[in-house]
């Protein structure tokens, strides 16, 4: 695997480690209950994360078999990302994407927890997979602020991981 793959995807599960060890020591029932009305508790934000990212490992697998005819992510592309990651950190309230499904009522702890380990293997795979060359090609496609390639895609989960912990750690608070 490319070096600076394996830098990323390791900091991502990394932090997916630390917040599954926070997790395992509180009631999963609290985990497993929304705050309030009209909002995700833990489980269903962690069901929402493992959902993006395994329905991403699909699309690039998909998108990995024509990279060869792709040309490279260029400028527009990293600053695309850029405008992501200061979107993901104000303060405002984004829809989850339609394709992701509607959000069951109830999300098992050690359900979801098994689920995004899962997701996560699969998603380690997949990069292991990737060749050199397909590694700057736009074969990811986030609905929103459109294609990048693999390391944009990685640094994407990153801050939409970050912001999405944030929301779990008040959800806890409350």
């Amino acid at each position: 695997m490319n070096k600076k793959i394996s830098v990323l995807f390791e900091r991502l599960q990394d932090d997916l480690l630390k917040l599954l060890s926070e997790l395992d020591k509180l009631d999963k029932a609290k985990l497993e209950t929304p705050p309030a009305k009209g909002k995700w508790s833990v489980t269903q934000v962690m069901q929402h994360l493992n959902s993006a990212e395994s329905l991403s490992v699909k699309y690039v697998l998909k998108k990995q078999l024509g990279a060869a005819r792709l040309k490279r992510t260029g400028l527009e592309a990293q600053l695309r990302l850029l405008f992501a990651r200061v979107a993901f950190y104000i303060p405002f309230k984004y829809r989850a994407p339609k394709f992701l499904g509607t959000m069951p009522e109830v999300v098992s702890y050690d359900g979801i927890k098994s689920e995004w380990l899962k997701t996560r293997n699969e998603l380690l795979s997949l990069l292991d997979s990737l060749k050199d060359d397909e590694l700057d090609k736009p074969i990811f496609k986030q609905p929103f602020f459109g294609r990048w390639n693999i390391y944009q895609m990685l640094g994407f989960m990153k801050t939409h991981f970050n912001r999405h912990r944030k929301q779990m750690m008040r959800t806890i608070k409350k």
